[in-house]
C-alpha cells in the first residue's frame, strides 16, 4: 500500500495521449492517468477500451510491487511482429490505487508515447477498433 515514506499521486492527464510502436496506434485516449510515485519516473495509465487489445495477449510474467500489488504483463502480438511485455496492468490492485485497477501502462523503452495539450478533434469515446 502507498505510505507516507512512499507516496503515489494519481492525475488525470488533461491532453491526448497515443502509444505508437512505428506506424501502429496502440491507445490513444483523453482520459489517461498520470502516476507520479517516489523514486521512480512517471507513469501512464490508459483505460483499456482506449487500448487496441486484439493485439495484446496477457504473458506469463508477473511482479509483486509493496506500494500496488501484482502487475501482469501484456505482449504485442500481430501477424509481423512480437513484442513480449510491452505494457502492465494492476488487475487486483491495492485498494489505495483502484483508480488504475482496469488500465494498461505501456513500456516507453518499447513504444513512443506522444503527449499532446489537446485532444480537440480527436474523441476516444468509443474503443479503438482492431486494425493495422
Amino acid at each position: 500500500m502507498p505510505q507516507k515514506e512512499h507516496p503515489i499521486v494519481f492525475t488525470i492527464y488533461s491532453g491526448l495521449v497515443r502509444v505508437r510502436l512505428g506506424d501502429l496506434l496502440l491507445a490513444r485516449s483523453s482520459r489517461a492517468v498520470v502516476a507520479s510515485e517516489a523514486g521512480r519516473p512517471d507513469a501512464i495509465y490508459i483505460p483499456r477500451h482506449n487500448v487496441r487489445m486484439t493485439h495484446m495477449q496477457r504473458s506469463e510474467r508477473l511482479t509483486t510491487c509493496p506500494y500496488k500489488g501484482t502487475a501482469s504483463y501484456y505482449s504485442l502480438m500481430t501477424e509481423k511482429m512480437v513484442v513480449p511485455d510491452i505494457a502492465w496492468s494492476y488487475e487486483n490492485a491495492y485498494p489505495a490505487i483502484s483508480r488504475i485497477a482496469h488500465y494498461l501502462a505501456f513500456d516507453p523503452k518499447k513504444v513512443e508515447i506522444e503527449l499532446s495539450e489537446s485532444s480537440a478533434g480527436e474523441p476516444d469515446s468509443e474503443a479503438l477498433k482492431p486494425g493495422p
